[in-house]
C-alpha cells in the first residue's frame, strides 16, 4: 500500500508515514502486519533495521524482541499511548518484518481495518495504530477539523490582543503606543468604526455584550474583514474604515475558532455589508472565505 500523501502528512504533522488495508490472514492467524517496503521505510527513521531481533531458527542473536511505539487510539482522534510491541523478523533469513498485535492491551484489528504508521520530528518513537475500515474518511475529516482549529486568531492575527488594547487605550483617551507589531494598524480607525457602529455587533446588532468602563457602551471589538497578514493580495491598506467591523466578543472568537460553516455564514452577512469595498480590493466571497479556512 502507499505512503501517506503530502496532505495527509500535513494533517497528522508527521514527516512521513505510511498505510495498508489488513488481509484476514494478517488479522486472524498470524495476528501480526507484515511491513510493505513504504512501512519500513519509515521504520527505519526511528529504529535499526538491524537492531530487530531474528527468529526461524537462527543463532539466537541476544536483541529483544519488543520496542517501544506510541500507540494510536483512533476512538479519541490522536491520543497517543506508549507500549513495547513485538516486533521480529519471523524468518532465518530475508528481510520480511512483522509488527505483533497485542489485543490485550488494545493494539488489535479486524480483517480490512487500515494499518498506520507515521513519525514526527520530536518523537523518538513511530506512532502506529489500526483504524476501522468504516472510520477511515471520518478519522481524516477528523484531523481536518483540529487542522481548522489551529487555524486561529493567532495564526491568523497573532497581534489583535496587542490591536484591542490599544483600542482600548485610544478610546480613553490616552496616547498612543508605538508598539511594534507584525501587521501595524491605527487604533483610531478602529475607534471610528465602533462609533459609526453605536457599539453593535456588525453580525448582528442584537447580540449582547458587557457595558465597557471605558466607554460606558456596550463592549465591542474591531476585527479586520480581511485580515492584515493578507496585505499582500492588494496594494490598499487594509487597515481602513471600510475593512474594519464591529464584532461581539463571542462573534469575533467564532469567526476564527467557530465551524467551517458558522464562519461561512457570518462571512456571507459581513461581506454583503461591505461588498463594495472589498470588491474594489479585488477579494469576492470565496477568497474571503478561503482566508478563514471556511
Amino acid at each position: 500500500m502507499p505512503a501517506l500523501t503530502q496532505n495527509q502528512l500535513n494533517l497528522l504533522g508527521a514527516t512521513s508515514g505510511a498505510y495498508s488495508v489488513v488481509t484476514h490472514r494478517e488479522a486472524t492467524g498470524d495476528r501480526s502486519i507484515t511491513l510493505d517496503q513504504f512501512e519500513k521505510a519509515v521504520l527505519s527513521q526511528k529504529y535499526r533495521p538491524e537492531n530487530f531481533k531474528r527468529r526461524g531458527g537462527s543463532i539466537e542473536d541476544g536483541l529483544p524482541e519488543r520496542w517501544p511505539f506510541y500507540v494510536l487510539d483512533p476512538s479519541n482522534v490522536m491520543n497517543f499511548g506508549t507500549q513495547e510491541l513485538p516486533i521480529v523478523y519471523p524468518k532465518a533469513e530475508g528481510n520480511e518484518l512483522r509488527l505483533y498485535m497485542q489485543t490485550s492491551n488494545g493494539f488489535g484489528c479486524n480483517p480490512n481495518d487500515y494499518f498506520i504508521i507515521f513519525n514526527r520530528q520530536a518523537d523518538p518513537y513511530s506512532i502506529v495504530g489500526f483504524i476501522p475500515s468504516g472510520s477511515w474518511d471520518n478519522f481524516w475529516l477528523a484531523r481536518s477539523r483540529i487542522a481548522d482549529q489551529r487555524f486561529s486568531i493567532q495564526n491568523q492575527d497573532p497581534d489583535d490582543v496587542v490591536y484591542q488594547q490599544e483600542v482600548l487605550l485610544t478610546q480613553a483617551g490616552g496616547l498612543i503606543q508605538q508598539t511594534r507589531m507584525l501587521q501595524p494598524r491605527d487604533p483610531r480607525i478602529a475607534k471610528q468604526v465602533l462609533e459609526n457602529s453605536n457599539y453593535q455587533c456588525d453580525f448582528d446588532s442584537n447580540h449582547m455584550s458587557f457595558i465597557s468602563p471605558v466607554t460606558s457602551r456596550q463592549y465591542m471589538e474591531a476585527h479586520h474583514l480581511i485580515p492584515m497578514s493578507h496585505q499582500h493580495f492588494t496594494q490598499y491598506s487594509l487597515d481602513d474604515v471600510g475593512n474594519v467591523v464591529s464584532l461581539c466578543p463571542t462573534c469575533h472568537k467564532k469567526i476564527h475558532l467557530g465551524l467551517a460553516e458558522d464562519k461561512r455564514n457570518m462571512l456571507g452577512v459581513l461581506y454583503n455589508k461591505k461588498a463594495h469595498v472589498l470588491q474594489a480590493y479585488g477579494i469576492n466571497f470565496e477568497t474571503l472565505c478561503s482566508f478563514y479556512n471556511a
